[in-house]
């Protein structure tokens, strides 16, 4: 891994020395907030990216509650109240779509309970916006939170601080 070189094509002929971080042993937390803060981080994130890194289609929702690349996210406190029981909702169904799915496909065998831990199969099928014509924006977001929710947002042993038994 440490031979790989990763850098923009116009400084092929003085390339910068790479660096590279070991996160072994560090903690990390990677259990999204179920208030008002994961929206704090989301616009944290939107405005650290790239445009072009995050969907058009998302975008505009973003933009539909106050998250913009380049504008301050300033909700005011009714605002703030509505966002915070927006991500409680959301914490609460991503769960519940990723372990008991109604989409048939998750279904590993039909007379079965096992389901496949990506409910999406038909995620390959999305472009890079996350868009097709036979998935709805809302199956794709589905299938997004699908995906990561399992492995990011589902692992309590990650955490730094320790849960209570």
């Amino acid at each position: 891994m440490k031979t790989m070189r990763i850098y923009p094509l116009s400084k092929a002929t003085d390339p910068p020395a790479m660096i590279f971080l070991n996160g072994s042993g560090e903690p990390i937390d990677t259990i999204f907030p179920d208030n008002y803060e994961y929206f704090e981080s989301l616009a944290a994130v939107v405005e650290k990216e790239p445009v072009d890194a995050i969907s058009p289609s998302d975008r505009f929702l973003f933009a539909s509650i106050g998250i913009e690349k380049g504008k301050p996210f300033a909700p005011d406190a009714n605002a703030k109240q509505l966002l915070s029981e927006a991500a409680r909702a959301g914490a609460a169904r991503s769960p519940a779509n990723t372990f008991a799915s109604r989409d048939p496909s998750a279904r590993v065998y039909p007379d079965r309970a096992k389901a496949n831990g990506f409910i999406c199969p038909q995620m390959s099928r999305l472009n890079s916006s996350g868009r097709s014509s036979s998935v709805t924006p809302s199956a794709a977001q589905s299938c997004r939170t699908g995906k990561s929710f399992p492995v990011s947002a589902n692992t309590p042993a990650l955490s730094p601080t320790p849960t209570a038994q």
